[in-house]
């Protein structure tokens, strides 16, 4: 039975200062931690957009949503967002002039996006299998940048959905080559793990992926949220 995601965009430029009234005091204080204003505006939207987006599929103000921000390793509010209750699940990611917020009611869930930076292709070694590391190798010159930001943005993912982050090397994970369908192939140490993975449409500059722990294929909503935070008053 296929399973229900929305994926909401935006926009860094989106951000407003009404936003931050639904905020908590620990994300009213990361929002001004930031020392570029570019980070702060890429946070403020996404914070405001995934309880925009949670209130929607919740029923609830997004004021009110118990969005939960505490790192798994040190316990302080700057892990990745997450429900206590797992009524519903949430990732967000941002890159470049786009953010990008994903939610369901069915499981746990990755999204990432990357803008394309050719010198981070000098991170193929550390990031690509040996297998990935062969197939990016065969791609023409002209497409190796997206090449390997299609492997990187459905690696992180992967380990966004799992909980891992990057404390799992990428290494660890096996993706199918650019040009074939998104896949899962392996991740060392999980035969069990089941999950979907898909490549989003974001534009020539930008590779993005989202993966859902499910067996069963997610149909995926994209909604523009730019409507909902400009609602905002």
């Amino acid at each position: 039975m296929p399973i229900e995601c929305s994926v909401y965009w935006a926009r860094p430029g989106d951000a407003r200062p009404e936003h931050r009234r639904m905020f908590t005091g620990a994300e009213l204080a990361r929002a001004t931690a930031y020392r570029r204003a570019i980070d702060t505006a890429r946070f403020v939207v996404g914070c405001a957009l995934s309880r925009l987006a949670l209130g929607e599929l919740l029923s609830l103000p997004p004021g009110d949503v118990p969005l939960l921000r505490d790192c798994a390793d040190c316990g302080q509010p700057h892990g990745r967002p997450r429900l206590a209750d797992d009524s519903a699940h949430v990732s967000v990611s941002h890159s470049g002039e786009h953010v990008v917020v994903a939610v369901t009611r069915a499981a746990p869930l990755g999204v990432d996006i990357e803008q394309h930076k050719p010198q981070s292709v000098d991170l193929a070694e550390a990031v690509l299998t040996e297998t990935e590391q062969a197939g990016f190798s065969a791609l023409p010159k002209t497409e190796r940048v997206a090449g390997f930001f299609r492997y990187w943005t459905r690696k992180e993912a992967v380990l966004k959905a799992t909980g891992d982050g990057l404390r799992v090397p990428m290494t660890a994970i096996e993706v199918s080559a650019p040009h074939s369908p998104a896949a899962l192939l392996r991740f060392d140490g999980r035969p069990t793990l089941r999950l979907r993975l898909a490549d989003l449409s974001v534009d020539a500059e930008h590779s993005a992926a989202i993966a859902v722990e499910t067996t069963d294929p997610p149909t995926m909503t994209h909604v523009d949220g730019r409507v909902l935070l400009a609602a905002v008053s």
